[in-house]
């Protein structure tokens, strides 16, 4: 049985380390980040978040705390060789880079049809039209390609890492294959030799 690799020679379970272990720390970070927004948000009296700001902050503070969960799980299973704690990272990983997907595809398509009326550039959150110096002399061309690149990238790291735990799973469901560990009666690699003794 040929062994899966990733960048050319890596073997395929050190890939799924590295995206456990990255998926861990970045989605923790985020998580926390998230939580303390949160508490400082419903702590102090400011009105920089609104309700819907708040909501939308509280979902996403959840989903990252449950990726960052299936992630540690992943990251366990990675080492213990344990399939379905992988699997189920992977399977969670998949639907978090599909729901991050969508929510790409709509804010994009938003950043193309809301042009902030008449403002060349944007609006800050009182509504007033963003200057040339206050985007550092940034066109809005450029802005929506940094904006492009912030939603994309992501996306395509995250599939990368759908595939090699796809992989990671296969091949360790082909190695316990490979070992004969299967349903009676094909559980046994070799057939029983019969006892001479008893035919004589």
């Amino acid at each position: 049985m040929s062994r899966p690799h990733f960048l050319f020679c890596l073997p395929i379970r050190l890939g799924a380390f590295f995206v456990s272990l990255l998926t861990l720390l970045l989605s923790l970070f985020i998580s926390v980040v998230g939580w303390r927004a949160v508490y400082l948000s419903r702590t102090q009296d400011s009105d920089h978040l609104s309700t819907r700001q708040l909501i939308f902050l509280i979902i996403y503070s959840v989903v990252y705390t449950l990726l960052a969960l299936t992630s540690f799980f992943g990251l366990i299973g990675v080492l213990t060789k344990r399939i379905s704690w992988i699997s189920t990272f992977k399977s969670f990983l998949q639907g978090f880079t599909f729901g991050a997907t969508i929510a790409a595809i709509i804010n994009i398509v938003f950043l193309f049809v809301d042009r902030d009326g008449d403002c060349v550039i944007g609006s800050d959150q009182r509504g007033n039209c963003l200057t040339q110096d206050d985007a550092h002399g940034w066109s809005r061309t450029t802005v929506v390609v940094v904006a492009l690149c912030f939603f994309l990238i992501p996306l395509v790291i995250m599939a990368y890492g759908c595939w090699l735990l796809s992989d990671c799973v296969k091949y360790l469901y082909d190695r316990e294959a490979m070992r004969g560990v299967s349903l009676y009666p094909f559980s046994s690699k070799y057939a029983a030799v019969p006892n001479r003794e008893e035919h004589a």
